[in-house]
């Protein structure tokens, strides 16, 4: 009887210690896992130091021109080497499948989805590209698009079909916190109009108007094919060609 008893307030004190008290302190919210920085791929960390910056030997003529101070770096982490050519071609690679998925996906190729789906098969707003689809160059659908990424017939080396480099255009979005972070861009919550005031610089110097949170969200296109004809241009004389 006493080991039943035992056992039972036993039971009592874990559940009562497993149970959330409100006692209206703030604590943070319960049950959140420790963060840990992940180790970025290929990359080494730098810890924090410091440095004295400035002159080293006593000023003979005590000008006071230049003083010396001691300045603390941050840790930051650093690529272990550059880029390769080979890395650097997978990237390439990445945008040539993307665009050519992305146009595969608006040409409607019957019974593919080259886009991404939800349970219902509906398209995902906006587009996500699905990797697993496999491509089929025999499709009539998949040959004319394939046939819009090559050079036009005019364009091509000994009637080679080879991939038009101009269209290998990168698109990316980011935001703009320098600009959102400015004073004048904040939300008005007093009158909740839903709208922010003033105007944002854009790329090419023009301003317009900040109408809601999607004008500091900025978007850019960059061809990623490198110059290949740099190596002659800048070393005349070098002869790299062969």
């Amino acid at each position: 009887m006493k080991k039943v008893i035992l056992s039972a307030l036993t039971a009592v004190i874990i559940l009562s210690g497993c149970g959330s008290s409100n006692d209206g302190e703030l604590t943070g919210v319960p049950g959140r896992k420790k963060f840990y920085e992940p180790e970025p791929f290929e990359m080494a960390f730098i810890p924090a130091g410091n440095f004295i910056m400035g002159p080293s030997d006593q000023d003979a003529v005590f000008a006071m021109n230049s003083i010396s101070k001691s300045v603390t770096v941050d840790a930051f982490w650093m690529d272990q080497t550059e880029i390769t050519n080979n890395k650097y071609r997978q990237f390439v690679y990445y945008v040539r499948d993307s665009i050519l998925r992305t146009k595969l996906g608006e040409a409607g190729v019957p019974d593919r989805d080259y886009f991404m789906v939800d349970r219902d098969g509906n398209v995902i707003e906006p587009n996500v590209i699905n990797w697993d689809e496999k491509i089929d160059p025999r499709e009539e659908t998949t040959a004319s698009v394939l046939e819009e990424m090559y050079y036009p017939p005019e364009e091509r080396f000994n009637a080679k079909k080879q991939f038009d480099v101009r269209k290998l255009n990168y698109s990316y979005y980011w935001v703009d916190y320098q600009q959102a972070a400015k004073s004048r861009y904040v939300f008005d919550y007093a009158n909740n109009t839903g709208k922010y005031e003033g105007q944002i610089t854009n790329s090419d110097g023009s301003r317009t108007d900040v109408v809601n949170r999607s004008s500091f969200i900025r978007h850019n296109i960059i061809n990623v094919y490198p110059d290949t004809l740099c190596w002659i241009r800048d070393f005349t004389y070098s002869f790299n060609d062969p």
